[in-house]
């Protein structure tokens, strides 16, 4: 089983997270190339599948938008590899889209859907995509139930398969251990939807009422600069440390008690559960419905003023009655296991290459 998978860079995200962290556990049990539609920018997951073995193709593209010159030299290395299934991610599937028209028509498609479909594919890629969901021509992958029924909503025909991401279980655990002083993390990229304006407004409030709390921003993205810049201004530096992106995300979270996630929208977060695999008290936005129940294994908030400020200060206060909640968080973690996630995707390549076979067979 020859597997082609498809993805815009291997810069650090959730999406390329999950793509490293799967094609690790799935590249001794099926024959896996990666093909990466931009350059080696040799980010920690650059870093990770030339240390894994895992076999990588870079188009160095550099344009914002589809490249005919790309298109090309992917047609011509898909050609020669000539795989079975090609799982497409993110804006790659662009790339995709084309080699079904000027390329191999026999294989099956894939594509993972790992954010909300209006920020997966814009208006007029839904428009081009609509008909081949609805007529089943690719096969989707949703990483949460929320993200499956707002796909319905757009293409109610298509073929849709809900299989989560996954946590690395052996990396990220529990570690009891006392902390000095109260740290709240958050994990993720300086964009807009992460929502770090709001995040760090909302823990300068909390400064007023525990100023030796301490928040570590894991990351990297266009923001930074403002919010280093803000916390610059109100004087925060020594309360506030900003890394950069890191392979040794469990090291932070480890060393911290709550975990923030005030996102605008998300997916299916690997963040958000590394953190629970970890024991941390979670703290997110209301897309957490999900995998949260709130007061059980986290807490859910509006992004409204003072509504972070006042969970985080609830549960400072509380904090040595939490056990049970980071117990929680735990067991909650480890339901989405990253070898439990990996397993469900070998699965489903198999049995869609045994659907199109047994088709066949019908056909002949």
């Amino acid at each position: 089983m020859k597997i082609a998978i498809v993805i815009t860079s291997l810069e650090v995200g959730g999406a390329e997270k999950t793509v490293i962290d799967t094609a690790k556990l799935l590249n001794k049990k099926c024959r896996i190339k990666l093909f990466v539609i931009r350059r080696n920018y040799d980010s920690i997951y650059d870093r990770e599948a030339l240390k894994r073995g895992i076999d990588v193709t870079y188009f160095g593209d550099f344009l914002p938008v589809f490249n005919p010159f790309v298109f090309l030299r992917l047609r011509k290395a898909m050609n020669r590899f000539r795989p079975d299934i090609i799982h497409s991610h993110l804006k790659a599937a662009d790339y995709i889209y084309f080699y079904r028209l000027f390329g191999r028509g026999d294989f099956i498609w894939l594509h993972t859907v790992h954010t909300i479909p209006q920020v997966d594919s814009g208006f007029i890629r839904r428009l081009l995509y609509r008909p081949l969901y609805n007529r089943k021509h690719v096969k989707l992958i949703a990483v949460s139930d929320n993200i499956k029924s707002k796909l319905v909503s757009l293409y109610p025909r298509s073929d849709i398969t809900v299989i989560n991401n996954g946590v690395d279980t052996m990396t990220f655990n529990y570690e009891p251990v006392a902390h000095p002083h109260v740290t709240v993390c958050h994990v993720g990229r300086f964009v807009p939807v992460k929502n770090h304006g709001y995040l760090i407004a909302e823990f300068r409030k909390v400064l007023k009422t525990y100023p030796e709390a301490k928040l570590i921003l894991i990351g990297a993205g266009r923001l930074k600069p403002k919010i280093l810049k803000y916390i610059r201004r109100h004087r925060m530096n020594g309360n506030v440390q900003l890394i950069d992106c890191t392979a040794k995300v469990d090291y932070y979270l480890k060393r911290a008690d709550i975990f923030v996630l005030p996102s605008l929208y998300e997916g299916f977060p690997l963040a958000l559960l590394e953190a629970m695999a970890c024991g941390l008290i979670v703290i997110t936005s209301d897309w957490g419905k999900e995998v949260i129940a709130h007061g059980k294994n986290g807490f859910i908030i509006e992004n409204k003023p003072n509504r972070l400020y006042m969970e985080i200060t609830a549960v400072i206060d509380n904090i040595r009655n939490l056990e049970a909640v980071r117990t929680e968080a735990v067991k909650t973690a480890r339901k989405f296991s990253l070898k439990k996630s990996a397993a469900e995707i070998l699965r489903f390549y198999s049995r869609v290459i045994d659907d199109q076979t047994g088709d066949y067979n019908r056909m002949s």
